[in-house]
């Protein structure tokens, strides 16, 4: 968290800063909002997390992105995710738009309509 940062400000994308590891953008996060949801499957996380992306290009059309998770306030030790690819969207795709998204309790109720009902049905 920046020096003298007012800890309710920006507070729910928490603090990030980047810079470059090679051909390798590095961001490191702290100070997110522990009400939110770590990914779209409820996956909790304290503000004592410590997210790490790692972006990087793979060819003209493709991005990697790998996340490493270190929370000892919930995990017992720091976690990497598999890569995940991103492909440039084509001109004039429908689904080319950015949309933002959070995920968190408030989102419960579409989570289990979506997710958990039809996975609980047999």
């Amino acid at each position: 968290m920046p020096q003298n940062a007012d800890p309710y400000w920006g507070r729910w994308y928490g603090f990030s800063v980047g810079n470059w590891d090679g051909d390798t953008f590095v961001v490191d996060t702290v100070g997110l909002d522990a009400r939110a949801w770590l990914d779209e499957w409820g996956d909790p996380f304290t503000d004592q997390l410590r997210l790490t992306e790692r972006w990087r290009r793979l060819d003209r059309d493709r991005l990697e992105l790998v996340l490493n998770i270190n929370d000892p306030g919930t995990y017992t030790k720091p976690w990497t995710t598999n890569p995940r690819i991103f492909r440039l969207q084509p001109k004039g795709s429908a689904n080319g738009e950015m949309l933002e998204v959070i995920f968190a309790p408030v989102d419960e109720r579409n989570f289990n309509e979506k997710i958990r009902d039809p996975a609980g049905k047999k």
